[in-house]
């Protein structure tokens, strides 16, 4: 079973998140081929993405993460989360995420990363990394591209969920539908394709220039062998 799953609709990409894990969450060995598969459909002559997934839950995060012995190591997982994320915003045209159930971690992180986000009714966002140690900051760095920084700081620290009519109440998320209704819209919005580019690249490109994404990679890393250092005992290396 492929952990995720495409196919061209009305001229777009239509990409759904089948891992087969409880809460669709992606383990480590799916990450590699998650990747890989974006990175192939990167050369499709296709007009958008409508990312979903085919289980209950969008996504519940990543399922097992390996041992933190090395900073090197804290680089590959954190690079291998940042690799997935980059992979996605790469893909052909604009792109939307529909949440359905639990979006929580790097799912969450996941469905932040597109141009649009759209939830459907009872869903919810969650960040419970504060719970297990450490600070979502890649997370943290798509928040605070949606809402203000002192909202998202309370949203990562607080571990509280977002549920749908809070996300767009505060302009996290672009609307609360059904995902027939979220098709539509984004049919409609891809007819006007060429002046959606424009304005979403110039948001991607200034971001980028902001440098925030690099900077939360870097902090991520060090977070996470400190972490790891101090449960040792300071015996890591």
């Amino acid at each position: 079973m492929k952990p995720l799953e495409f196919r061209l609709v009305d001229g777009y990409v239509d990409l759904a998140i089948a891992t087969g894990h409880e809460g669709n969450r992606i383990s480590t060995d799916q990450l590699g081929p998650i990747v890989e598969m974006l990175r192939s459909l990167q050369g499709y002559e296709a007009e958008g993405v409508f990312l979903r997934s085919s289980a209950t839950d969008f996504c519940r995060g990543r399922k097992d993460y390996p041992p933190v012995v090395s900073r090197e190591v804290a680089g590959e997982i954190v690079n291998s989360n940042v690799e997935l994320i980059r992979a996605f915003q790469d893909l052909p045209g604009p792109k939307i995420s529909y949440i359905s159930g639990y979006a929580s971690g790097l799912g969450a992180t996941l469905a932040l990363a597109a141009d649009f986000v759209v939830m459907g009714k009872g869903s919810q966002i969650t960040f419970p990394e504060t719970a297990a140690g450490f600070t979502p900051l890649l997370a943290l760095n798509s928040l605070v591209q949606r809402i203000s920084s002192l909202e998202a700081l309370w949203f990562i620290f607080s571990g509280q969920p977002i549920s749908a009519l809070r996300a767009k109440e505060i302009g996290l998320v672009s609307d609360v539908l059904s995902e027939p209704v979220a098709r539509k819209i984004f049919t409609h919005l891809l007819r006007n394709r060429e002046f959606l580019q424009v304005g979403t690249h110039f948001l991607q490109e200034r971001a980028r220039k902001e440098g925030r994404l690099q900077f939360a990679v870097n902090s991520m890393i060090e977070e996470l062998w400190l972490r790891n250092n101090q449960d040792n005992g300071g015996r890591a290396e």
